[in-house]
């Protein structure tokens, strides 16, 4: 909830020296940094969500049309209360911005924005004025910009490249390994069973941490590991 921890998007795009560029490239580059796990972004509209068990699955109709993205749990609940984005994009619509949430956290659970059955993804649209970070975080991560020039916007930083290819080396290799396991789905790399697994570990080595410290920066694991099995071709299994 909104207090006086918290600050709103025009004062973090200030903090982090975007506000010499178009609002557009600010929110994108902003976007990218929750998605890596740097920034947490919380929201306190109500989304019906189902559990990210699994990646979504791009549909395609017979005529080859794309129909949408998958999720097929046949589920769904009505949170409603503070959220953590971990999958974000942005747009730009009759004037107004905002964000796209693609997959959230809940009470410490993982989830996806869905139709009320939990079949589909539904992309949850939320105006850049609804959305809010924890002033302490955001000031802690606009110094470290600061010291670490390699972080800021085209940046290096805390998630390099090599470490994201790293994990995604592990993963494929768990999965490659354990073929019954949960690091599998079918013949590709299940990198949602993967950050769950690291969640694990964190949970029994991090004992004492509250969960939103200690968790910090993991919840979105899946995604930037998919981002690196995809770019290098090797999110399906070697036979």
């Amino acid at each position: 909830m909104k207090n006086d921890n918290t600050v709103n998007i025009s004062w973090v795009i200030e903090t982090l020296n975007l506000s010499e560029m178009p609002k557009a490239q600010a929110l994108r580059i902003l976007a990218s940094y929750v998605c890596d796990g740097d920034l947490d972004m919380f929201v306190d509209e109500n989304i019906t969500g189902t559990d990210a068990d699994y990646e979504v699955e791009e549909y395609e109709e017979v005529d080859g049309n794309f129909a949408g993205g998958l999720i097929g749990n046949g589920f769904s609940y009505h949170h409603i209360g503070q959220k953590i984005v971990t999958g974000v994009d942005t747009y730009y619509a009759n004037g107004i911005f905002g964000f796209i949430v693609n997959a959230y956290c809940f009470e410490g659970k993982r989830f996806y924005p869905t139709d009320a059955e939990g079949v589909w993804l539904r992309q949850k649209q939320i105006d850049e004025k609804l959305v809010y970070f924890d002033r302490a975080e955001v000031s802690l991560f606009a110094s470290k910009l600061d010291v670490l020039p390699s972080s800021a916007p085209g940046k290096m930083g805390a998630t390099e490249p090599g470490v994201k290819k790293a994990l995604a080396l592990l993963a494929l290799e768990k999965a490659e390994l354990n073929p019954q396991s949960k690091f599998r789905k079918a013949n590709s790399v299940n990198a949602s069973g993967f950050r769950d697994h690291i969640l694990t570990l964190a949970e029994k080595y991090l004992e004492g941490e509250e969960p939103s410290r200690r968790d910090h920066g993991l919840n979105s694991l899946d995604d930037k590991i998919n981002e690196v099995l995809m770019k290098w071709d090797i999110k399906e299994i070697p036979k």
